[in-house]
């Protein structure tokens, strides 16, 4: 049986053999005195206890000689590390073909937690193109990739000894290494001041930004929490409904103040330059609670949404209403309905059809000489466009549509048509057809589209607020107000006219876009 004995290295105890204590006490010793450096003496220390911890030793293990002679072979012997003049020949060293690279982060040359630098050193890069191809996925992703920083942050351990700093380049640790990587203490002082005169630099843009979002998500949220009892955000809800959107509601509200706490948080690391994992554990639970508060909100949104959508459409019915005695000699239409949407479609097959909820009422047609009149006020609230009656009407051509209020689209063949929209936010939309001619005249925020349609000449009268929206026409005359109230201009958008020119308030004008005080007239692509 073997003595064993007390030894510690870089203040661990082991358990170690005599004549493996006198072997290394005098390897160290030997170290002492080609080394004349305490720091370096330190590092090979720890580099002992890492290959003692390889070989299955760790603390108050037994050490055998045997293991004291593996470590002088992986080590290299004291005589053959310090210089020319002290005989360098006989160090064994590792190609660098056969070292083993570990990741860590780089301290060494960090601007934030080192983890791009250590990156540069593993795949042996310049960290200056890692960073710029870091920056450029932050502002593509809107922030998101630099979770994924944090978070190798925590993973990715940083190299603190010598032995871990020569595992991160892929060299070998040996006495002449380790040597070596002490010698270079001054230029890694310099880079480090360097990296971080840089680090100040960003962390200080990163905090004023990471600030301003704070105070902005916020305020927004703050807007957003109050404006519901402003806005009556619930009111046109179907009753029985509102539970699940006012639940979401609130985890909306939640998700948007821990996103500004997030952002807050991130100027404090940024201007404090103080990061530790305490701070990385709290960022990781507020990011985990607001995805859970935002996905929960809109999980309950969707998921009623789509309750609601299909109740409608159980609830829906269609019926057919008779069409009045004369009706196939009208001429003109008179429309003067809310919250329904109106659809006329010329055909010989005369007919009319309604779509709409059990408790909506039934619209009110009547013929007076050759004018349909349609009146209609729906009960339901237009908030909800699945809820919005349809009333189609299949019959002849009119030539002349008179819009009170309400929503009307005009699919027709072939002819002329005289359009006027009094009520203030109605709409007619030509859907389909060819016009010779169209004389529009739209007033109060009204809006005329017949983008999709054939239109050979049209004359437009634009009133205050009023949009018109036409494709490529032979010939143009628009008429636009002179005096006008503030903020409700008149617009008029064209696609293109073929003559080049057209009249404008009576006088005659290039067909290039043109704004005045009160009206604007453009031309160019028109988005359908």
């Amino acid at each position: 049986m073997k003595e064993i004995t007390r030894i510690h290295i870089a203040k661990i105890p082991y358990d170690i053999e005599i004549a493996a204590k006198k072997d290394i006490e005098k390897y160290i010793k030997d170290l002492e005195i080609y080394a004349d450096d305490n720091e370096l003496l330190q590092d090979i220390e720890i580099r002992i206890t890492e290959l003692l911890a390889d070989r299955g030793v760790i603390a108050n293990g037994v050490i055998a000689i045997d293991d004291v002679v593996s470590i002088r072979e992986q080590l290299g012997e004291p005589r053959d590390f310090m210089g020319e003049d002290k005989q360098i020949n006989h160090i064994i060293e590792l190609s660098d073909n056969n070292v083993e690279r570990k990741l860590y982060r780089n301290k060494d040359n960090a601007v934030l937690g080192g983890v791009l630098s250590g990156f540069a050193s593993y795949f042996q890069v310049n960290s200056l193109w890692l960073r710029l191809i870091f920056i450029a996925i932050l502002l593509f992703s809107g922030g998101t990739v630099l979770f994924v920083y944090l978070l190798l942050w925590v993973v990715i351990p940083p190299a603190k000894t010598a032995a871990e700093k020569l595992q991160m380049c892929g060299k070998p640790v040996n006495l002449d290494s380790i040597r070596e990587l002490n010698e270079s203490g001054q230029s890694l002082v310099q880079e480090r001041e360097r990296a971080s005169a840089v680090r100040r630099i960003v962390m200080l843009v990163i905090g004023v930004f990471a600030l301003g979002a704070s105070i902005a998500t916020l305020i927004f949220t703050i807007f957003v929490a109050f404006g519901i009892s402003y806005y009556d955000v619930f009111g046109g809800i179907i009753p029985g409904t509102q539970w699940a959107f006012v639940i979401a509601y609130i985890f909306a509200i939640i998700a948007g103040v821990l996103l500004s706490t997030l952002f807050a948080v991130s100027a404090y690391i940024a201007f404090t330059l103080n990061i530790n994992k305490r701070i990385i554990i709290s960022i990781a639970a507020i990011v985990i609670a607001g995805l859970v508060s935002f996905g929960t909100a809109v999980g309950l949104v969707s998921y009623q949404s789509i309750r609601v959508d299909s109740k409608v459409q159980r609830s829906t019915k269609d019926s057919t209403i008779s069409v009045p005695a004369g009706f196939s000699a009208i001429k003109k239409i008179t429309v003067d309905v809310k919250s329904v949407h109106i659809k006329y479609i010329v055909d010989n097959n005369s007919r009319i059809e309604f779509r709409s909820l059990p408790d909506d009422e039934q619209p009110n047609i009547s013929i007076s000489g050759d004018n349909l009149n349609v009146k209609l006020i729906s009960n339901q609230s237009a908030r909800w466009p699945q809820l919005q009656p349809i009333l189609t009407i299949y019959g002849p051509k009119v030539d002349s549509i008179i819009i009170k209020q309400g929503d009307v689209a005009y699919s027709t063949s072939k002819q002329d048509v005289n359009i006027e929209i009094i009520g203030s936010n109605s709409s007619i939309d030509l859907t389909d057809g060819t016009f010779s001619k169209i004389t529009v005249d739209a007033r109060d925020n009204s809006t005329v589209t017949a983008s999709k349609s054939t239109v050979e000449a049209a004359v437009v009268t634009s009133q205050t607020g009023s949009n018109v929206t036409l494709g490529t026409v032979k010939s143009l005359s628009i008429t636009q107000p002179e005096a006008c109230p503030v903020d409700s201009n008149a617009t008029v958008n064209v696609q293109n006219v073929n003559s080049g020119t057209m009249q404008y308030n009576g006088n005659s004008m290039s067909t290039k876009s043109y704004i005045a005080n009160c009206g604007s007239v453009i031309f160019g692509e028109i988005n359908n």
